[in-house]
């Protein structure tokens, strides 16, 4: 009688049975985190079975897409500027700043270019600005004698404020834990890839959220008051010796209880020059503003 086409031969069925036998006992042994590198279960098996269907999602390539997603709405100039900033945890930081701004602030508050810097060295203003930083100047060496203070007119531009963005030690602290933080978030299975617009609302609000665990001690990449000449930091000179700089880990010290925090602030009042200060935060007794 024909066999039928269903039925396989008694042999084959066997050597079947025995392979599946061996394959179960094998499974047993070997934990499901270590089946992507577990050794092949048969010698008849493709050695694409011994890859994860699945593979997971590397965090920081996941962060990287949701960066590059969620500054695609970014005024031009700050999505130029984002590659040019070492890392991508220090990219995410400036994110951050970058996306509490509003489209009108990062316009109107952009460095300027040297054409810019150029024209504003031929106004009016320009004049008033550096009559008003004498005054500071006279009335400080005045009330200091042997003392005087040194400042830089000149416009931070926007490779300087990369470059400090880059080298300082604070936005390193304060990148490190938002990273952190931001990868544990992405954990959560709502994060998508490619990230779809309530994925990008949610990474929004994430980062609106995030307080910094350090406060930079320098403005985002290209918002920075220096580059457009609205504030000024003064420096405490002796002679061809800085007294008292602009480095963050002076001021108690040099600043605070030397006195020049008080005795630099004493002086901007006294001399009725219009300026604004020192910044709060983050704290920087030696940065002045102008105000108009």
């Amino acid at each position: 009688m024909a066999r039928s086409r269903t039925q396989f031969p008694a042999s084959i069925l066997a050597a079947l049975m025995i392979v599946a036998a061996g394959s179960a006992a094998l499974a047993r042994d070997v934990a499901w985190g270590d089946w992507p590198d577990a050794p092949c279960i048969n010698a008849f098996c493709p050695s694409w079975l011994n890859r994860p269907l699945f593979p997971p999602v590397d965090g920081e390539m996941k962060m990287r897409a949701y960066v590059d997603a969620a500054s695609l709405t970014l005024d031009n100039r700050v999505r130029a500027t984002l590659p040019k900033i070492d890392g991508l945890p220090r990219q995410l930081l400036a994110l951050k700043y970058y996306l509490a701004r509003t489209p009108r602030e990062i316009r109107l508050g952009w460095v300027w270019t040297p054409q810019q810097a150029l024209r504003y060295r031929r106004t009016k203003e320009y004049e008033a600005v550096i009559a008003e930083v004498e005054k500071v100047r006279a009335k400080f060496a005045e009330l200091n004698p042997g003392y005087q203070l040194r400042v830089s007119t000149e416009i931070r531009t926007l490779i300087e404020q990369i470059a400090n963005w880059n080298q300082m030690p604070s936005v390193l602290a304060a990148s490190q834990g938002l990273v952190t933080e931001c990868s544990r978030v992405m954990q959560d299975t709502l994060y998508h890839l490619p990230p779809a617009p309530p994925d990008l609302q949610r990474f929004r609000k994430f980062l609106a959220r995030y307080r910094v665990v350090v406060v930079p001690t320098v403005s985002v990449p290209g918002l920075s008051q220096h580059g457009q000449l609205k504030a000024f930091d003064f420096v405490v000179m002796k002679g061809d010796r800085i007294a008292a700089g602009t480095e963050s880990e002076t001021i108690r010290t040099a600043w605070d209880r030397a006195g020049w925090t008080s005795k630099l602030k004493e002086a901007v009042r006294q001399s009725g020059a219009k300026f604004q200060g020192p910044l709060a935060s983050p704290r920087e007794p030696w940065h002045y503003s102008y105000a108009l």
